[in-house]
């Protein structure tokens, strides 16, 4: 009876070691104890822009993480929205940038098996436009209740269904305003990105466009912003994010993020990284500020606009 007693204590024993072993916490700050740094470090991100800008941006980033952590960073292109989170759920990349959205997939489909790592300080208060081609009937309209007035002659352009600032926020956004894509003229046209959701616009091939006001204010040609009209901005909300598989360690992510919240603006190289980037400076990226996010992705799931497990 003793002998199966101890047995049993000892089985015990191990099976909360074991678990305590597999729960470290990988979202506190700091470097998450010595953990070795492993030979490569693979990332990818999100193609919402021009592909060879955002490569610019990748590499910059990529080559400072390997002189800050003496690892090889190796950066993993991938064409769709879904082929980031694909890439970081599978393993063929060990860290993502992903939007709100695409952030709270990989959280969703992993089962929380993943950290929020680090994000840019403007990404705490990110916002859409709301465009339109300079000779559309909605060249004049200043809020949402003026677009549902004239949303039956208009042609609707999303970017990629996936995009936090150029679908889901204005989609929500539109429907606190009583305004839905069936009220436009037709199905909406999802362009993939914020570059073809303005080119689209620019040319007459839809009426009114969503779009991040990152690549409106910054990488709009002049041609683009003569055709195009800034009709209006949304309310703010928590977009993009460095999100890790905890695959990659706890130490290593804990490295990974102080060297992010390392980037300085005052030294000339990290300013070029972070300008690059489009931030002032990283900041730790805690869970909690994505709850809206959240909330509005359990919504459109509800309504099998996506259809994530």
């Amino acid at each position: 009876m003793l002998k199966k007693a101890l047995g049993l204590l000892v089985t015990c024993l191990t099976v909360l070691a074991l678990s305590s072993g597999c729960k470290q916490d990988t979202n506190t700050s700091g470097n998450g104890g010595d953990a070795a740094m492993p030979a490569t470090i693979k990332i990818t991100g999100i193609p919402d822009s021009n592909q060879k800008q955002l490569k610019a941006e990748y590499l910059a980033i990529g080559a400072y993480l390997e002189k800050e952590l003496g690892t090889k960073v190796q950066w993993v292109e991938v064409k769709d929205y879904a082929g980031a989170v694909t890439s970081l759920i599978s393993g063929a990349a060990d860290m993502a940038w992903l939007g709100g959205v695409t952030t709270v997939q990989a959280e969703r489909v992993t089962k929380g098996n993943v950290t929020l790592v680090a994000c840019r300080d403007v990404d705490l208060k990110f916002k859409s436009y709301v465009i339109a081609n300079k000779d559309s009937a909605a060249k004049d309209v200043k809020d949402f209740a003026g677009l549902k007035a004239k949303a039956k002659d208009l042609k609707l352009v999303f970017g990629g269904q996936s995009s936090t600032s150029g679908h889901v926020m204005p989609r929500y956004f539109m429907a606190q305003a009583g305004l839905s894509p069936a009220d436009f003229n037709g199905a909406p046209a999802f362009s993939g990105n914020h570059t073809a959701t303005l080119e689209m616009i620019n040319k007459g091939a839809g009426d009114v466009g969503m779009i991040n006001y990152e690549d409106f204010d910054n990488k709009a040609t002049p041609e683009q912003k003569a055709n195009t009209v800034k009709l209006f901005e949304t309310p703010e909300y928590v977009d993009y994010c460095w999100v890790a598989r905890n695959e990659l360690g706890a130490g290593a992510i804990g490295k990974v993020r102080e060297a992010l919240l390392k980037l300085d603006s005052k030294n000339p190289e990290h300013q070029k990284v972070l300008s690059l980037h489009g931030a002032g400076k990283f900041i730790e990226a805690k869970p909690e500020y994505w709850a809206k996010c959240r909330e509005v992705v359990e919504l459109l799931v509800e309504e099998r606009i996506f259809n994530w497990s």
